[in-house]
């Protein structure tokens, strides 16, 4: 075959976008739900009838994925699962049962660890020889280590995006949060038991999304004494303050990536243990202390009496929980930085290396189909 692949690519992961967005699949009403799906078989109609593709690739392996193999049955159709979809499958049951049969057949699914491949297999019953292991990717370009101090690099973000936040020489901690991410009260609520405790260190949360999310960040910051509000207008934005920060709490479905973009720019990280990802990071790739999962954090956005229900000791511990991890984390950047393990990511993590393995996926698709 000569030239590109013609690729057909759609993102429809379980949380809904738009006007509705952060809200669930299982909020909606059935005429709601028959609304989303028309306007998926729309769009993947018109791509059908302009594209042409050779390969169809949905982001979520949910109802988008469902829909594109059947509106697409003679050509081959890739998923990428993630987390997300896994505990959102186990949550909605009904809405499995419309998916499970359809994705069954799905040519390829692509998936970022071992672990979550087996549990792929589990939920959905899709096949291991359709699984298929990919590891996870950054942008280096924007995400790597500084050349120089943390407060130095600090200096220059808010210098370089005008911000407008105090530079002082003393230990940052970053909170990098999707829109939808669970978790963020009891971080917020740690971050002012850690800024009132010790002296030296200073709070910022990036805050990403829209005009209501940002609105709701400063409602938040402003109940927390000496945190500062960053607008994570870009990446970029986000990127050059990681530089110049030494501890990041990262929330939301893919807190994974997240993860990996704060170690490449040289934060020690502080993440939910989400499902899924029991057997990542890659052997090698993070030095042990660098990194430090919070059971529970990712279901922090349920009640109290919920999360005692669960044997997670109600939001109070919680937070217990993730300000002892940020002090431990603190302690040991004031020993010493995270530079090997920097090097490492930015090396072994880059888009090029897992989009040259995705690549190789759709040859091996259009090659089968055409022999």
């Amino acid at each position: 075959m000569e030239g590109e692949i013609p690729i057909a690519g759609l993102e429809a992961g379980p949380q809904l976008s738009g006007a509705a967005s952060g809200s669930s699949f299982s909020a909606l009403s059935e005429e709601g739900l028959d609304s989303y799906l028309e306007v998926l078989d729309i769009g993947l109609g018109t791509a059908e009838e302009r594209v042409r593709p050779e390969v169809v690739h949905v982001d979520h392996l949910w109802l988008g994925a469902a829909m594109a193999r059947s509106i697409f049955p003679e050509v081959p159709v890739v998923a990428s699962c993630h987390a997300e979809e896994l505990q959102v499958a186990r949550e909605n049951p009904e809405l499995l049962r419309r998916v499970i049969t359809p994705v069954r057949e799905l040519d390829r699914v692509l998936v970022a660890t071992p672990e979550l491949a087996r549990q792929a297999g589990r939920v959905f019953g899709v096949r291991s020889d359709r699984l298929v292991v990919m590891g996870q990717g950054i942008d280096t370009g924007l995400f790597r280590p500084s050349d120089v101090s943390a407060t130095t690099a600090f200096k220059r973000a808010v210098t370089r995006h005008a911000l407008s936040v105090a530079v002082r020489p003393e230990l940052r901690l970053a909170l990098v949060a999707a829109p939808e991410a669970s978790g963020k009260r009891a971080v917020y609520a740690a971050f002012g038991e850690v800024m009132s405790r010790r002296e030296g260190v200073a709070g910022i949360a990036i805050c990403r999304g829209g005009d209501e999310q940002r609105a709701t960040c400063q409602q938040r910051v402003a109940q927390v004494p000496g945190l500062q509000l960053i607008s994570g207008r870009s990446r970029a934005v986000v990127a050059d303050v990681l530089r110049g920060c030494h501890v990041a709490v990262v929330l939301g479905p893919q807190a994974h990536i997240l993860a990996l973009e704060a170690l490449a720019c040289g934060c020690r990280v502080v993440m939910p243990d989400l499902p899924g990802l029991e057997d990542w990071p890659k052997p090698g790739l993070v030095d042990v202390d660098a990194l430090t999962r919070v059971s529970g954090l990712s279901l922090a956005s349920r009640s109290a009496s919920a999360a005692e229900d669960e044997g997670l000791g109600g939001e109070e511990r919680l937070v217990a929980h993730v300000t002892r991890s940020l002090e431990e984390q603190l302690d040991r950047a004031r020993q010493h930085g995270i530079d090997r393990t920097a090097v490492r990511v930015v090396s072994r993590s880059g888009w090029g290396s897992v989009f040259t393995g995705v690549e190789r996926v759709y040859a091996t698709l259009v090659g089968k189909r055409g022999a």
